[in-house]
């Protein structure tokens, strides 16, 4: 991630990438899918510099993922039970995307 993300010729690539992961973190049914897609955008974005930066910002994707959190939250109290193997993965998921939120969000503070 941080290759593409230091390069400002792959801004238009980041931000197909960017929405790709979204698309699937937010539409898919398969709890293993969502947990794959999250951990693509923290990866590829959680320390993109400038080049990065601007393609969360182009693709909307911060927008996307705040929606996204709350509904994470439900499926993991609502899944402790149902989702047997899968929990941990959307356990761990959705941690990890309010941190990058907040980590995000006190990026854009000090940028």
């Amino acid at each position: 991630g941080s290759m593409l993300t230091s390069q400002p010729d792959q801004l238009p690539a980041l931000i197909v990438l960017s929405k790709c992961f979204v698309d699937s973190a937010t539409h898919a049914a398969s709890v293993r899918v969502v947990s794959e897609a999250l951990d693509g955008i923290f990866d590829v974005f959680a320390d993109g510099g400038e080049v990065g930066d601007a393609a969360v910002e182009a693709s909307g994707m911060l927008p996307a993922l705040q929606q996204l959190a709350p509904k994470l939250k439900t499926k993991v109290r609502n899944g402790v039970r149902s989702l047997g193997r899968e929990y941990p993965l959307l356990h761990s998921a959705h941690l990890n995307l309010v941190r990058f939120l907040k980590y995000m969000a006190k990026k854009k503070k000090t940028a």
